[in-house]
């Protein structure tokens, strides 16, 4: 904005006392570096003399009263409306298409203290700062920043933001890397062809329907079916494992009542419980039968979704421990339905709620007039595994958790028992893990070197972890997954070992993936420093354990192929082979396969082509392993042969080996 206007000069007044006219401005104004030393300023953004010497290019002019606000050089203005326009030309043709053109995202209000307003663009693009920024800041800061994507559903008019450690903004990097991500059909916009984070979320699963009705007990009542007991026995014996939250006993107990005619018995917050159980058991269960009453996997499940939606009501409506539980379930089916903007939403809303009721603290709870009070066993499970799980959604995003910081929490930890709730321990280790990583690793302005040594810092604190679980459930270091099996190991113990070895594995990949795109950015003459060596080779390392843990998880354990997240993990690991394919050898150390295990990943994908997400994932895949074979002179398959089914290899016995 112009400056307030200078104050005449008794010389410039008029015999007729005309006001006098205000002196013009400066053609160019001095930044807050420059003015202070007298430096003459170029007026660019960021200037000559704060690129020189280093220093933050800020333009600030003040105005009456002392007051100040920020302004920004002609040349940043001009870069903001060139990309408000493309942003606003996008958008309007995808509007056009369809007849109904739609609101045209602006730039919002700076908030006090920031110099660079936010600025939303409909298609799937970068926030570009590297000319925003002052030059002072680290350049591992601007590579993270680089590697944000803000995209626009161009079905769902939903915004969408994935931070920088989002598998969805370094797939789209990836993407980059091949191709992929400029290429269109003369019939699609911009938005459409290079939306990664559409083609990895479920468009088909939505919140409640609009045309859903109210709660009405007397409506409700049918859905209190026994048939439902086969769903709720999936849950509790699949991933009850994974997230020991409930107990089964004086849950199923107190199902008898729904079932036999009684729902006035049990809470609307229990109802709200049972269906969301329900709704996730139905999801992951293994179908034998094509139907049952004449609907499949996705229509109970969601019908069942919809009926758990509509008994929690509106929000702080329930309060109450079951409440709580409810919402991470719901949450749950969100995220194994792959739609993972919609579970974030409601585990903040699980969070809210358990703090709201202080689920975190260990206090003295009045029993009152609730019949069914919890333990405080029960409270302290679902607490902890509420916070592990909204720590790891927010992370995979690239968002902020609302966990809050750790001093608020005094609730004590489940003891290590060698019972199912065993896993709490390994998911809060890695909980506080991605926090430390997020913070020291993605978000601090610190020099390449120092990003390093952070990073094997915390190597060593998931070694630390590692040791310290129990070693019915401690991940090994080798790469096949029933290698430590004991036939006298309890159920939980078999999946609670195969998960937690696949979720620290991912956890290993973000820790060091920033050092990937870190190195590609090394010119061919320069000398790889030995620790970033070290950590792309730890990351690349875990990419391949991850693809070839899941793909032996599905060879030999059929309810693994129906934990749908894992194509989260899976999307992961195979982005990283790719980006790492994609660059020249910088070493002679052998290499993996990197075709042969794309194609593994393509044969997990396939036999969860159940999933819209896996196919669409697959089709990602299948353009870059193009690209890839074109690189590398692959003309087939190094290993598997496409022409053999993927469900044939799955389905090998162990009588094979």
């Amino acid at each position: 904005m112009d400056p307030p206007p200078a104050v005449p000069s008794p010389q410039s007044t008029s015999a007729t006392n005309a006001p006098a006219r205000p002196r013009r401005p400066r053609a160019v104004q001095a930044c807050n570096y420059c003015r202070s030393k007298k430096y003459r300023c170029d007026g660019a953004y960021p200037c000559s003399p704060c690129r020189k010497h280093g220093a933050e290019c800020v333009f600030k002019s003040p105005q009456a009263g002392g007051a100040a606000v920020v302004t920004y050089s002609q040349s940043y203005v001009k870069s903001l409306e060139q990309r408000l326009a493309a942003a606003e030309a996008s958008l309007a043709q995808f509007g056009s298409r369809n007849g109904t053109p739609g609101p045209i995202p602006s730039p919002q209000p700076e908030q006090k203290g920031s110099n660079e307003p936010l600025t939303l663009s409909p298609s799937s693009s970068r926030t570009h700062t590297s000319a925003d920024q002052p030059r002072n800041q680290s350049r591992e800061l601007d590579s993270d920043r680089e590697n944000e994507v803000m995209n626009i559903n161009p079905l769902t008019r939903e915004v969408e933001f994935h931070g920088g450690s989002s598998s969805v903004a370094f797939l789209d990097r990836v993407r980059e890397q091949y191709g992929e991500r400029s290429r269109q059909t003369p019939n699609e916009t911009h938005s459409e062809s290079a939306s990664t984070a559409r083609a990895l979320n479920n468009d088909q699963f939505t919140a409640q329907q609009d045309s859903a009705s109210e709660w009405n007990d007397a409506i409700e009542h049918q859905f209190f079916s026994p048939h439902t007991y086969v769903f709720l026995d999936t849950y509790f014996h699949n991933l009850h494992y994974i997230h020991p939250i409930l107990d089964q006993g004086s849950f199923l107990r107190r199902c008898e009542d729904l079932w036999s005619g009684h729902p006035e018995r049990q809470s609307r917050s229990f109802i709200a419980l049972y269906f969301s159980v329900s709704a996730l058991g139905a999801l992951i269960r293994t179908w034998t039968e094509v139907k049952i009453n004449g609907m499949g996997r996705f229509e109970w499940s969601r019908m069942l979704f919809d009926r758990a939606i509509m008994a929690l009501g509106k929000a702080g409506s329930l309060n109450d421990l079951e409440a709580v539980q409810a919402l991470i379930l719901v949450a749950k089916v969100c995220q194994n339905e792959l739609n993972p903007n919609l579970a974030y939403t409601y585990l903040g809303l699980a969070t809210r709620k358990a703090l709201s009721i202080g689920l975190n603290r260990d206090v003295f709870v009045q029993s009152g007039q609730n019949a069914h009070q919890p333990d405080k066993a029960t409270l302290s499970k679902t607490w902890w595994g509420l916070y592990s799980l909204e720590v790891e959604l927010s992370f995979a995003l690239g968002r902020p958790d609302g966990a809050g910081p750790s001093l608020f929490h005094n609730r004590p930890v489940p003891p290590l028992e060698d019972s199912e709730s065993d896993i709490l321990a390994a998911t809060l280790g890695l909980a506080n893990i991605m926090r430390e990583t997020a913070v020291r690793v993605y978000l601090v302005r610190a020099s390449l070197n120092e990003k390093l040594d952070r990073a094997f810092e915390i190597q060593k604190e998931i070694d630390s972890c590692i040791v310290k679980l129990p070693s019915r459930i401690r991940p090994s270091g080798d790469r096949t997954v029933e290698n430590r099996t004991i036939l006298g190991d309890p159920d939980w113990a078999r999946v609670q070992r195969l998960a937690v070895t696949i979720r620290f594995n991912n956890v290993q990949m973000l820790l060091f993936r920033p050092f990937i795109l870190e190195a590609s950015k090394l010119k061919e003459a320069d000398t790889m420093p030995q620790k970033m060596e070290e950590a792309i080779e730890l990351c690349t390392t875990s990419a391949v354990t991850t693809i070839e843990t899941i793909f032996e998880a599905f060879r030999l354990h059929a309810f693994f192929r129906t934990w749908w997240y894992n194509i989260t993990y899976l999307t992961f690991a195979a982005s990283i082979i790719l980006y790492r394919a994609a660059q020249p050898p910088r070493s002679e150390k052998p290499t993996p396969d990197y075709v042969l295990l794309i194609n593994k990943t393509l044969n997990i994908l396939e036999v969860m082509d159940e999933s819209i997400v896996a196919r669409n994932t697959a089709e990602v895949l299948r353009k870059l392993l193009a690209g890839l074979r074109r690189r590398t002179g692959h003309d087939s398959d190094s290993a598997i042969d496409r022409s053999t089914p993927a469900r044939s290899i799955m389905n090998d016995t162990l009588t094979r080996e």
